[in-house]
């Protein structure tokens, strides 16, 4: 056509088709710029990459169900109760004051907590997802040896709490500096 305009020909019509400005959602001018529609593809392309991108993780990752409010909601309907806990720890660092570790680096240690809870068994035991069975039983034996202690020290009633209740129904002089 260039050429044609160039030897003073009058150009009627092109072999081109050019698409109407509805038909490509751009402007009668920006039909014409081929930056314009380089830069509106290179949008659209990353665009789609984002969305298959976001789609990729959505099947990758299935939405797991809302674990923590369903469990608040269980523990909702439990009572206060007061009971002995023995924690075992592994991998305590030697110069621990607070948690003083054994040869092995581990610790026991036991206190007298406040759990809502919705039955009555007297002992419960929970090992924690991606512990070894050598670190739990290791730590059982050393759990074990901590409750006979104060089953020596303290008698049949060494888990008989003076403190019996919650805090909510405890007299306040009688336990006058406790941090309830």
């Amino acid at each position: 056509m260039a050429r044609l305009a160039k030897r003073g020909c009058k150009v009627i019509g092109t072999t081109h088709k050019a698409q109407s400005p509805a038909a490509t959602g751009l402007s009668a001018n920006e039909n014409t710029s081929t930056n314009i529609l380089d830069q509106k593809l290179q949008d659209t392309a990353k665009r789609l990459r984002e969305a298959a991108d976001t789609l990729e993780q959505l099947y990758a990752a299935p939405a797991a169900p809302d674990i923590k409010s369903e469990l608040l909601k269980r523990y909702a309907q439990g009572k206060p109760v007061l009971f002995c806990q023995v924690d075992g720890f592994t991998n305590i660092h030697p110069g621990d004051c607070v948690m003083p570790a054994d040869k092995d680096r581990h610790c026991v240690m036991q206190s007298e907590v406040y759990e809502l809870r919705r039955t009555s068994h007297a002992v419960r035991l929970q090992i924690r997802q991606g512990t070894t069975a050598k670190e739990a039983i290791a730590l059982l034996e050393k759990m074990l040896d901590c409750v006979k202690t104060l089953a020596e020290e303290h008698g049949p009633n060494a888990f008989e709490y003076a403190c019996e209740g919650y805090p909510g129904q405890l007299p306040a002089d009688d336990f006058e500096g406790v941090p309830f």
